[in-house]
């Protein structure tokens, strides 16, 4: 199995090949495909690489799917007896994007290494997202 550890955002992902992703807008189109650089860690054909802080020569294709907004937060700031509040509502852009490959030069291609099991493919939402998703699952059984 192949896994990486990705930087972009700001943040870092744990990934594998065929998993899909919400990270931070990026500014591709849907349909384009493109790499992410910034490798931190990466398990290859039963190797493990850990960068400082990035692993040289890998890649991790990916290809956006879509761009959306993240559901709404609601921003509330209250100072009592002043007759002060203010009421705002913020909702993040992200891109879901699809990962295609991972990729390191230093492996040839004959230690490739193919996922045998097909698994589906999941997305990762916010955890507040993914929360609601499940306690509405198990309420209904």
């Amino acid at each position: 199995m192949q896994l990486a550890v990705i930087k972009t955002g700001g943040k870092q992902y744990v990934i594998s090949r065929g998993q899909r992703i919400a990270v931070e807008k990026l500014p591709y189109n849907e349909g384009d495909e493109f790499d992410f650089n910034e490798v931190l860690a990466l398990v290859y054909a039963g190797q493990v690489k850990v960068g400082s802080p990035y692993v040289s020569g890998a890649k991790v294709r990916g290809k956006v799917l879509s761009h959306a907004l993240h559901d709404k937060v609601i921003v509330f700031k209250f100072k009592p007896k002043k007759r002060q509040k203010r009421k705002r509502g913020h909702r993040q852009a992200y891109t879901l994007v699809e990962i295609l490959d991972i990729k390191d030069k230093d492996v040839k291609v004959s230690d490739n290494v193919q996922d045998t099991e097909k698994k589906p493919a999941a997305v990762l939402l916010p955890r507040k997202v993914a929360l609601k998703r499940v306690t509405k699952k198990s309420s209904e059984k």
